[in-house]
C-alpha cells in the first residue's frame, strides 16, 4: 500500500493532467470544424473569416459556408487576386449598390478558375462588390446547388426591396 502523500500526489497530477488536457482541446476544438478556406484566411490582416457549419437553406436543406469580408484595401486585394476576380468600374458598383451579388460556380481545388462541366466538382461564389465580401457556399448535392442559388436570389431581391423602401 502507498503511504498517503504519494496517493495524493498522483492525484493531484493526474487532476492537473485532466485539466490541463481539456484546456488545450476546448481552445483547438472550433478550429476542428471548419474549412481549409476558414483556415487560410483566419489570421490574415484585412480579412474577417467566418465559417457556418450546416447553415440552413430552407427546412431540409443546409451547407457549410466561409465568409471572407476585407476591412482594408489590402484584404480586398488579396481576395480579388486569390479568387481571380476582377471588379466593375466604381460607377458600376456605385450604381449596383449594396442590392446586387453577383453568383458564380468555380472548382472546389482552385476558386480562381473557370468552373468546371460537372456541376458537383464546383462550389458556389457569392460576392458583394459594395460590401467586399465573398460567400463560398460548399456543394455537395445538386439539391444544395439549387436551394443556394434560389437563396441567393432571394437574398439579393430582398436587399433590393429593403433599400428601395428607405429612399
Amino acid at each position: 500500500m502507498m503511504p498517503r502523500k504519494i496517493r495524493v500526489f498522483w492525484l493531484v497530477s493526474l487532476v492537473l493532467v485532466v485539466a490541463a488536457t481539456a484546456a488545450t482541446a476546448v481552445k483547438l476544438w472550433p478550429r476542428v470544424e471548419v474549412s481549409d478556406l476558414y483556415r487560410t484566411y483566419a489570421d490574415m490582416p484585412g480579412i474577417d473569416a467566418t465559417f457556418l457549419h450546416d447553415f440552413p437553406l430552407n427546412d431540409t436543406v443546409a451547407v457549410d459556408v466561409t465568409i471572407l469580408q476585407a476591412s482594408d484595401s489590402t484584404g480586398w486585394e488579396r481576395l480579388l487576386k486569390d479568387f481571380g476576380m476582377t471588379p466593375p468600374p466604381p460607377e458600376v458598383i456605385e450604381i449596383c449598390g449594396k442590392a446586387f451579388i453577383e453568383m458564380r460556380q468555380a472548382p472546389k481545388s482552385d476558386y480562381s478558375g473557370c468552373r468546371d462541366t460537372v456541376l458537383l466538382n464546383n462550389d458556389f461564389i457569392a460576392t458583394s462588390w459594395y460590401e467586399k465580401t465573398i460567400w463560398v457556399f460548399v456543394i455537395e448535392t445538386e439539391e444544395q446547388y439549387s436551394a443556394v442559388l434560389l437563396n441567393q436570389v432571394d437574398e439579393s431581391i430582398n436587399r433590393s426591396l429593403s433599400l428601395n423602401k428607405k429612399e
